[in-house]
């Protein structure tokens, strides 16, 4: 449901669904995070964006390249290149091999 309100271009809605399942005890999991992560690129929410990336290293998905590739495009999207760059860094040391659009550096 969390990625199903971006997809019909209601990121708003997305995050509030996470945060109502947080709220209701829920863990975040790799996809969760991932759809969080997309709503804020679209959004243009900096801040919250950079507090997901930090929740993503608490639970230890750091080295997923779902969320790797979600959080590269936030960076990118908000013109964040130096965030962007180390991470896309991190995603080739993983000997990942994936095409990313990052629309705005």
């Amino acid at each position: 449901m969390v990625s199903e309100y971006i997809k019909v271009g209601r990121p708003e809605s997305s995050l509030q669904l996470f945060f109502e399942l947080l709220r209701l005890g829920a863990e975040p999991s790799r996809f969760t995070l991932s759809a969080v992560i997309k709503a804020c690129s679209v959004l243009g929410k900096l801040r919250m964006g950079c507090c997901f990336h930090a929740i993503v290293m608490k639970h230890g998905f750091h080295s997923d390249n779902v969320i790797l590739i979600a959080l590269i495009e936030f960076y990118g999207r908000n013109g964040q290149s130096n965030e962007m760059c180390q991470l896309f860094d991190e995603l080739r040391e993983l000997g990942a091999i994936c095409l990313v659009c990052v629309r705005k550096c």
